[in-house]
């Protein structure tokens, strides 16, 4: 039985071998080649409100809010009330890199060829202020291939600039539909996002596609003494 019970750990934990976690952008060497799409996450990993310090105290208040994208109800008031209202005033709400080797590593990757967008739960909103923020800091994903074609995404989600907006919407499905409609084939996926939840999603929804996957769970901002407490009131 404790044979067994090994085994049944082990394949788990492969399994899972795919998502693991860093403190720093630094720690990131290799994403890959001309068949990787590196995906970067954008708020609490490239971007952070000038507001915030690290540690983040503001991270446990976003959990809830994707806690309650698991009810119908706390859903809809969020996808039609909150969302579009954090959305408007985004704008007003100054922001900075969250490390400055991200502008290298991102710069590297174009430079390579290699693919390198960004997927984030953002709602689009006119006036493309998510692309606007990005380029403030010298970061620019409206690189071909993939801005040289018109893709249409499911409502709300939105593609523009270089940067799939879900709208709220599950990251790995909106993923999945995107790449159903560019046409692409990759033998791997790399997402960098500070949320674990959307690490998981992607990698449910690439291994249905038979896409390897790697995704780092960045935590350069976390505060995890706060975190116990946070995920104890739940």
């Amino acid at each position: 039985m404790k044979i067994y019970t090994l085994l049944l750990f082990f394949l788990v934990n492969l399994l899972e071998s795919t998502i693991f976690e860093i403190e720093t952008i630094k720690q990131v060497k290799d994403l890959g080649d001309h068949e990787t799409l590196v995906l970067f996450d954008i708020d609490h990993t490239i971007l952070q409100s000038i507001f915030s310090s690290r540690p983040r105290k503001t991270q446990y208040i976003t959990n809830l809010i994707d806690f309650f994208f698991t009810n119908i109800l706390t859903n809809f008031i969020l996808e039609s009330a909150i969302l579009p209202f954090l959305s408007n005033i985004r704008q007003f709400i100054p922001e900075k890199v969250t490390e400055p080797e991200f502008i290298s590593l991102i710069h590297s990757l174009q430079k390579k060829n290699i693919p390198t967008l960004a997927l984030t739960k953002r709602l689009a909103i006119p006036g493309d202020i998510t692309a606007q923020q990005l380029k403030k800091i010298d970061i620019d994903f409206s690189v071909p291939p993939f801005t040289q074609k018109t893709i249409d995404l499911t409502p709300p989600a939105q593609f523009t600039e270089g940067i799939i907006l879900t709208g709220g919407k599950n990251k790995g499905s909106v993923l999945s539909e995107f790449l159903k409609k560019t046409k692409r084939n990759f033998k791997k996926i790399t997402l960098i996002d500070d949320k674990l939840k959307n690490l998981q999603d992607v990698n449910e929804a690439t291994k249905k596609l038979n896409i390897n996957f790697t995704g780092i769970r960045y935590g350069y901002l976390d505060n995890k003494e706060q975190l116990c407490r946070f995920l104890k009131l739940l």
